[in-house]
């Protein structure tokens, strides 16, 4: 019984040495290739602007608050899904967001009240009418490009 388990033994280092030569080595090998691409963009999609007061209105649009929404439903949650923040000549840009269809809006709150549409606010929906009866609309942005949208704000009286 002893010299079975013994052959045993040394069959299997044998087959195990002689199983383990480079060619079936159980590490992975590393190659590497070189390749250029000539896209100057990415699967992703980009939406930039410039935001604005009306004619005459005397303030301040930096740090107004552009923002993007999944549904009709995020929006009325204030659940967005990206946003960024206008600077002090309006400009924003909103960079790495997946292409789909979004609803959109801008936001400053002046009297500071966490309130979106209280007295003195800049507000703006993409859609149509205006403030306070206006209609959501979906935007496009698609994959690949840049989007600009531009809006003028409108002050809450």
């Amino acid at each position: 019984m002893k010299r079975i388990a013994y052959f045993l033994t040394i069959t299997v280092f044998i087959i195990g040495i002689t199983n383990c030569n480079e060619e079936n080595s159980p590490i992975a090998t590393t190659t590497t290739s070189s390749s250029s691409t000539t896209s100057s963009c990415c699967p992703f999609a980009t939406l930039s602007g410039v935001g604005s007061l009306p004619y005459g209105v005397i303030g301040d649009i930096q740090n107004t608050r552009v923002a993007l929404y999944i549904s009709p439903e995020d929006w009325n949650l204030d659940i967005t899904y990206a946003f960024t923040a206008c600077d002090a000549s309006g400009n924003y840009t909103m960079g790495q967001l997946v292409p789909g269809m979004f609803y959109m809006d801008a936001w400053k709150d002046n009297d500071n009240d966490g309130e979106w549409g209280s007295t003195g606010d800049y507000v703006w929906v993409y859609g149509s009418g205006v403030y306070p009866n206006y209609t959501l609309d979906t935007v496009k942005i698609p994959g690949f490009q840049i989007t600009s949208i531009d809006f003028e704000l409108f002050v809450v009286p």
